[in-house]
């Protein structure tokens, strides 16, 4: 039988509280990241997931109805992030012959992802149609 997915911004709370799950599985108790854990909930949210400029993707498993990867995005060119200090704007704008405004305007910043272990061996991945559904959806 054949696994399904669908691709998409999370919308609904009951979306949102699905992919928070996903990551506390992912990020807090397999990988023992407490920094944003809810462990009461099982909920792993940050303060950036409040911002308006934070889209929160996920893959929901078409049989169950349930999310089983998120990934969020958001865009440099609505707003500086907090490690601006780190990326280099202006060697890349050198690298590809454009202005720094420009690099900064293309530049997203990919995070809090995860995968239920279940489905990480589904092929093709379902992350990395994950990751392509939310690039081409900003």
């Amino acid at each position: 039988m054949t696994q399904t997915f669908t691709f998409k911004i999370a919308e609904t709370l009951d979306e949102k509280r699905q992919a928070y799950a996903v990551r506390f599985q992912c990020l807090t108790l397999e990988q023992g990241d407490t920094t944003h854990a809810d462990v009461q909930l099982g909920l792993f949210k940050d303060p950036l997931d409040e911002q308006p400029r934070s889209r929160l993707f996920v893959a929901v498993d078409e049989a169950s109805g349930k999310v089983v990867s998120t990934v969020r995005i958001l865009q440099r060119s609505e707003g500086p992030f907090l490690a601006d200090y780190l990326y280099p704007y202006e060697e890349l704008a050198k690298i590809y012959n454009c202005s720094p405004h420009a690099v900064v305007n293309k530049v997203v910043l990919f995070g809090r992802a995860g995968t239920l272990a279940p489905f990480r061996n589904v092929s093709p991945s379902i992350f990395t149609r994950l990751w392509d559904f939310s690039l081409a959806s900003i």
